[in-house]
């Protein structure tokens, strides 16, 4: 059950949100006994595998129903996993999805940059949607603020750029953050 949170899995990922150490062989009996398991291999790389999305969706909902408190529990170990493993955007999903919305915006707002270099403005664009709604949240990101207004201004959207940075503007004095007025 715990396994299905993520859409693949590895076996150190496994091992990791079950605190086990044989999760290679509870994986290998799970497939041997074709129990709506696939696996995939990327040329040597460490095998990943996947739940049948039906099996998967009844899994997640009955973790869901039985206990919503251990659900939160695993998303953040999953995203403690991904943010060591520097796959960040699975991180931040997670996190959100564990109701820590604060270390996903600090992660966001960490990567930001990196973000809309790398052309990911759409991403952070999704980011500022999910934090919109609460102040406190976008004021803990003046670096997604940043980022997104360069990447709404370079597609025209003067005015919304100046709404962020006023945004951005605001957060970097009330922590008293002049490193970014150059």
């Amino acid at each position: 059950v715990y396994k299905r949170q993520v859409d693949e899995f590895s076996v150190p990922l496994a091992n990791h949100i079950l605190q086990i150490d044989n999760a290679r062989e509870i994986i290998k009996q799970l497939d041997e006994l074709n129990l709506f398991l696939s696996s995939s291999s990327d040329g040597g790389l460490e095998a990943s595998y996947r739940y049948h999305q039906l099996f998967a969706d009844f899994l997640q909902g009955n973790l869901r129903q039985s206990d919503p408190e251990r659900l939160c529990g695993l998303h953040h170990r999953i995203a403690e996993w991904y943010q060591r493993q520097d796959q960040h955007v699975q991180a931040i999903s997670h996190y959100f999805k564990a109701g820590e919305p604060e270390n996903a915006v600090g992660l966001i707002d960490r990567i930001s940059r990196q973000m809309y270099l790398s052309g990911q403005t759409r991403l952070l664009e999704q980011w500022y949607e999910h934090i919109s709604n609460s102040e406190e949240l976008v004021a803990q990101a003046p670096e997604l603020l940043l980022n997104l207004a360069k990447a709404v201004g370079n597609h025209g959207d003067i005015s919304r750029a100046i709404e962020l940075l006023e945004s951005a503007k605001a957060s970097l004095l009330a922590r008293k953050d002049y490193s970014n007025y150059a």
